[in-house]
């Protein structure tokens, strides 16, 4: 398994970076067709950063790119940490949910501290337990993830 993680790391990702950067690959490239190109060559989506990097360090060419990748991967944390408060939660709570973490993730320069709306008489039917994402602050939001 080191040999193929070794492999795709010192020879295709580097190699996907160069083709990129002259122009062998396709350039006009979208999150779809981005998944698809890193699967035909093997490599999984936890290669990202590993891209990203890269991609840095190869000139002005590619930033576009590099852009594409670090919005892929806030797009895929944050799917998976809506995923697991959506798991549990009441589906009446689901879109004050998904709103409350947007707000976390992209509303800091509106309002810096977020606040949950929740009918009253709906929050007093369920456990507080179900409706943990109204604890999530920016600050928390940001200490979970590193952009």
């Amino acid at each position: 398994m080191r040999a193929v993680c070794t492999y795709l790391s010192f020879k295709v990702i580097p190699e996907l970076v160069k083709n990129l950067k002259d122009g062998e690959v396709d350039f006009s490239i979208n999150n779809k067709l981005l998944s698809q190109l890193l699967h035909k060559r093997g490599v999984n989506i936890r290669y990202f950063e590993k891209i990203t990097t890269l991609s840095k360090e190869k000139g002005p060419r590619i930033q576009a790119l590099n852009i594409i990748y670090k919005r892929e991967m806030i797009s895929k944390s944050f799917k998976h940490i809506v995923n697991r408060y959506l798991r549990l939660l009441p589906a009446l709570f689901a879109s004050a949910c998904i709103t409350h973490l947007l707000n976390c993730l992209l509303g800091a320069g509106y309002n810096s501290n977020p606040r949950v709306k929740i009918n009253k008489e709906m929050r007093e039917l369920y456990l507080v337990s179900d409706i943990l994402f109204e604890k999530i602050t920016i600050s928390l939001w940001k200490a979970g993830i590193k952009i």
